[in-house]
């Protein structure tokens, strides 16, 4: 028979045992999370892939950005995202989805910079201005809100030389628009069109439905596939696929 004294003796024992696996289960559950800052490298790091996969032809060009996580994230395994937006390049805040091999496991704000080599006027230019080799020089910019289309170094690989549409400050970053092309084409000419998507491409003989200037946008119909295209010129009787209206 136990005493009435010794179950007394026996209470804080008790309590104290309880009290200290109360704490070592909360520590075991503590140590199975994964530390924020490594759960947001694996989530930028999956981010990463799933573009290089899904738009390798674009990927050097995106920076993917973790700013928020609300998530689990387990510090090893498998860990796969898939992102809100079904079709086109994501820009700026994107929403996603994180997996396991099993089962989802929250999600995630993500903001998906853009970069690209843009041209930069190298002196102040006044309106009308031929823009030769000397003019102008590039530099490697986020173009994520950038205003309008970024005048890229491929609009100068032609023979023909822009203007300059609007007056140029020294260190300007130029916008497709800022550059004056002499007519590329005329509405019913014929005009070969690169199309490039996810590692595929080809080129398609299509008609334009419309003036434009090189850099500039413009809708052509290819007779081939039935469809028309919205392209961006880029020399003479030749552009560039942006999207199939």
């Amino acid at each position: 028979m136990i005493r009435t004294s010794s179950l007394l003796r026996m209470v804080p024992v008790f309590v104290l045992a309880t009290m200290m696996g109360g704490i070592t289960s909360r520590a075991s559950s503590a140590q199975s999370l994964a530390d924020p800052g490594r759960a947001e490298a694996r989530v930028r790091t999956a981010a990463e892939r799933l573009i290089a996969e899904r738009f390798p032809e674009a990927a050097a060009r995106l920076e993917p950005r973790v700013l928020r996580l609300a998530a689990e994230v387990p510090g090893e395994g498998s860990l796969r995202l898939e992102l809100a937006v079904s079709d086109g390049l994501p820009r700026g805040h994107t929403r996603a989805d994180l997996y396991d091999d099993s089962e989802r496991l929250g999600w995630a704000l993500l903001y998906v910079a853009h970069f690209d080599s843009v041209l930069i006027a190298r002196h102040d230019h006044a309106r009308g201005e031929p823009l030769d080799d000397a003019a102008l020089e590039t530099a490697w910019l986020e173009t994520t809100r950038f205003h309008g289309d970024p005048a890229l170094p491929s609009a100068l690989r032609t023979t023909t030389r822009p203007t300059a549409r609007r007056a140029l400050s020294a260190g300007d970053a130029l916008r497709a628009s800022d550059l004056a092309w002499p007519t590329a084409v005329d509405t019913g000419d014929a005009i070969r069109v690169r199309y490039a998507r996810r590692g595929f491409a080809l080129v398609l003989d299509a008609q334009a439905r419309e003036r434009g200037a090189v850099g500039e946008t413009i809708r052509v119909h290819a007779r081939a596939t039935g469809a028309t295209y919205r392209v961006r010129l880029t020399a003479p009787g030749e552009a560039d696929w942006l999207e199939t209206l």
